[in-house]
C-alpha cells in the first residue's frame, strides 16, 4: 500500500510541474548583465496568471536565449527546457523607452506555448496559430504594440488578416 501511495504521489508531482524561469542559469547571463533587460523579463513573468504559468510549466523550464535572427521564436521542450530565442532586433526593442512592441513579441511567442501549437495543436493551420498567439499578446494588453510591429512588416494577406483581428479586438 505504501508503495502504491508513493507511486501516486510521484506521478502527481511529475504531471503537475511548476513553472520555472531560472535567471541564474548561465544561458541568462545576457539578461543579468543589464538591469533593464532583467526587469523586462521579470515583468513579463509577473504578468502571467497562475493558470498560464501552469500551462507553460508543461514545457519545462523556460529559457530566454540570446541568438541571431529576426525578432523571436520558440524551440519547445528540449529535455526539461523550452527556449524562447531573442534576436538582436528584439533585444534592441526591449531597451527602447517605449518597449510595448517587445512585450507584444514575447507574449506572442509565449502564446504559441500556451495554446499548445507544438504539441496538442500541432496540425492547426499556421494562420490560426498566429492569430491565437496574437490573442495572447492582446489579452495581456499589448495589442497596440503588436499592431505597430505588424505595420512594419511587408503587407501580405496574413499580415492584413492579423491587423484586422487586432483592430477588432482592441
Amino acid at each position: 500500500m505504501i508503495s502504491t501511495l508513493k507511486k501516486t504521489f510521484t506521478k502527481n508531482q511529475e504531471t503537475n510541474p511548476s513553472f520555472k524561469v531560472n535567471f541564474s542559469d548561465p544561458a541568462h547571463h545576457w539578461i543579468n548583465q543589464n538591469q533593464r533587460i532583467k526587469r523586462f523579463f521579470e515583468d513579463v513573468i509577473s504578468q502571467l496568471s497562475e493558470e498560464e504559468k501552469d500551462s507553460l510549466a508543461t514545457y519545462g523550464e523556460l529559457v530566454f536565449l540570446e541568438s541571431q535572427g529576426m525578432h523571436s521564436s520558440v524551440i519547445p521542450s528540449h529535455g526539461d527546457k523550452t527556449f524562447v530565442l531573442v534576436y538582436p532586433q528584439l533585444k534592441k526593442a526591449i531597451l527602447t523607452a517605449d518597449n510595448e512592441e517587445a512585450y507584444a513579441i514575447i507574449f506572442h511567442e509565449l502564446g504559441h506555448l500556451y495554446y499548445r501549437h507544438f504539441t496538442m495543436r500541432l496540425h492547426a493551420n499556421e494562420m490560426t496559430k498566429q492569430i491565437e498567439a496574437d490573442d495572447f499578446a492582446i489579452r495581456h494588453g499589448f495589442g497596440k504594440g503588436l499592431f505597430n510591429f505588424l505595420m512594419k512588416m511587408p503587407i501580405s494577406h496574413e499580415v492584413s488578416q492579423r491587423l484586422e483581428m487586432i483592430r477588432l479586438r482592441t
